[in-house]
């Protein structure tokens, strides 16, 4: 079985699929983990491959994770398709929770890159001013 798990950032996806990894013992793959151990200007190459592969070498995975450039290389293979619909405010609330915690105590958590900094740029404004719709 291939699951597909989808959501907004702050949702929940990662939380939830190291539940599902708990009661199925399927292997992971964390799309944020790969894409952001690469510098962007391959990333989302490396992302593609890293899918390829993942998908092709187990019979069983769950992918956590939203990156539209890879959805073609997923869709057609998952067999279940996970989208969580967290409200809005709540997600903001975990984002702004997780961003805080890597910034005081310099720990990512377990399903992104080590080299991953926290930044706060115009891309992590740009979900804020989503969220809000303040477009």
């Amino acid at each position: 079985m291939k699951i597909m798990i989808i959501g907004s950032s702050g949702s929940g996806k990662s939380t939830f699929a190291r539940e599902l990894e708990k009661i199925t013992s399927y292997p992971i793959l964390h799309l944020d983990k790969v894409f952001h151990k690469y510098p962007s200007e391959i990333a989302r190459e490396k992302l593609r491959e890293a899918t390829r592969i993942f998908i092709f070498q187990n019979e069983n995975v769950i992918i956590d994770g939203n990156y539209g450039s890879t959805l073609d290389e997923r869709l057609p293979f998952s067999d279940e398709v996970i989208w969580l619909k967290t409200p809005r405010l709540k997600t903001m609330f975990r984002v702004i929770k997780r961003s805080i915690k890597s910034r005081v105590f310099g720990k990512n958590r377990p399903d992104i890159a080590e080299e991953f900094k926290e930044k706060w740029d115009k891309e992590y404004l740009d979900f804020f001013k989503i969220c809000l719709d303040l477009s």
